[in-house]
């Protein structure tokens, strides 16, 4: 599973600094999401799923949806279609399956997220790794 990535940098802000931006980003988002309306939601939802059911417009987007397969090693070639019957599901009818993943995932205060940050400065390099497992 890929997961999310977030690349920041500044020229007067440390490091300390625009991790803990990061965190409070993440908290605001996750509360912008638990306070969205259910059809603002669904709309999001829908239009997802349009984007992923589109076909191809010419043969280079065909053969870059099987090379990409092909380059992850996946080789699961159905896997919009397949994400797409996820998404139109019972499931997703609804923002607490967002929520949950989000808070199980993504959250700062996830018991299973693994945080990677390198911090490069102009004469110093610092990699710290930070794991809750």
């Amino acid at each position: 599973m890929k997961s999310p990535v977030c690349v920041v940098q500044s020229s007067h802000k440390d490091p300390d600094y625009l991790d803990q931006r990061i965190e409070d980003f993440l908290v605001q988002y996750r509360q912008q999401l638990a306070d969205m309306a259910l059809e603002e939601y669904q709309a999001y939802v829908h239009a997802v799923v349009e984007k992923l059911v589109e076909k191809p417009k010419n043969l280079n987007e065909e053969t870059e949806h099987y090379w990409a397969e092909i380059k992850n090693a996946m080789f699961w070639f159905p896997r919009k279609h397949v994400l797409a019957n996820v998404l139109r599901s019972e499931v997703f009818s609804a923002t607490g399956c967002l929520l949950e993943f989000f808070d199980r995932f993504i959250s700062a205060s996830a018991r299973t997220i693994i945080k990677y940050s390198i911090f490069v400065s102009l004469m110093s390099i610092s990699i710290t790794y930070i794991a809750n497992l």
